[in-house]
């Protein structure tokens, strides 16, 4: 698995950036990521989650390298969290587009707000809550085999 640098984590960001173009469909589990396309938020199906937050599937499939790569937006009610701390073999980034969350690192909590990201390291516990008084609004970039 190859590291993930500073360098190709930005390098993601413009990917990022296309969720909210134009298009509708979101790519499934056993695309090959080969074409470039936009994703219009609005036309992505919102499913609710148990726990009370909506998630949006933008995208989930391999990149040229054979890496998988998900995105998906997430809308999480004040005080909620959307599941327990966890770790996994795959890197993340958070990408907070509206609200504030407290992002727990490793038994360390940082303060998280409106436009911030946080990278979650490969096998490192880590976990989230909005911490705010409205819903909080944001990404998930998981890059790694197991994503």
């Amino acid at each position: 698995m190859q590291t993930l640098t500073r360098r190709k984590a930005i390098s993601l960001l413009p990917l990022l950036a296309a969720t909210t173009g134009v298009s509708s469909l979101a790519e499934d589990a056993s695309s090959l990521l080969t074409q470039s396309h936009a994703y219009s938020l609005q036309s992505l199906k919102a499913v609710q989650q148990k726990t009370g937050f909506e998630t949006r599937q933008v995208l989930n499939g391999k990149i040229a390298d054979g890496e998988l790569l998900d995105i998906h937006h997430s809308t999480l009610p004040a005080g909620q969290m959307p599941h327990p701390a966890h770790q996994h073999k795959h890197a993340e980034l958070l990408v907070l587009l509206d609200g504030n969350l407290e992002f727990y690192n490793n038994n360390v909590t940082e303060h998280v707000a409106s436009g911030d990201i946080v990278f979650a390291a490969p096998n490192q516990l880590h976990g989230w809550k909005n911490v705010g008084d409205r819903p909080a609004k944001y990404y998930v970039i998981a890059i790694g085999t197991d994503a």
